[in-house]
């Protein structure tokens, strides 16, 4: 299960089959990236009653969706060392600023391929 913010942008565009990433917070001051992910369906207001963690959690992330394919790497994934490759950035600061939380950004399908046999490679 996955829980995300209803204000979060894009959320509410999220499709069962889209691929995500899990981006984490700095390791050794660098940010990265932490593995993927596939809806297995898109994003709903919760409507079970949870208990325990997942009630506390719901208070801030009203949207839930099951997933599959969940992959975390061995170790993080900086993201500069992804710059070169990919479109969309053309520094580790403007990478850090478009993957950062809350924000849900889509990427091309050939950056995020980059990135997932980067992460396979950790």
């Amino acid at each position: 299960m996955w829980l995300v913010a209803e204000n979060s942008p894009n959320a509410r565009a999220l499709a069962r089959g889209d691929k995500l990433l899990i981006y984490g917070p700095p390791h050794e001051g660098r940010n990265c990236v932490l593995g993927r992910f596939t809806l297995q369906t898109a994003p709903v207001r919760r409507v079970r009653r949870f208990k325990g963690l997942l009630h506390e959690l719901g208070r801030y992330f009203s949207l839930w969706a099951e997933i599959s394919d969940a992959m975390l790497w061995e170790k993080p994934l900086p993201i500069a060392e992804l710059v070169p490759e990919l479109g969309i950035f053309e520094t580790e600061e403007l990478a850090a600023l478009y993957l950062r939380p809350p924000g849900l950004q889509q990427l091309s399908k050939g950056d995020f391929h980059r990135i997932v046999e980067a992460g396979g490679k950790c």
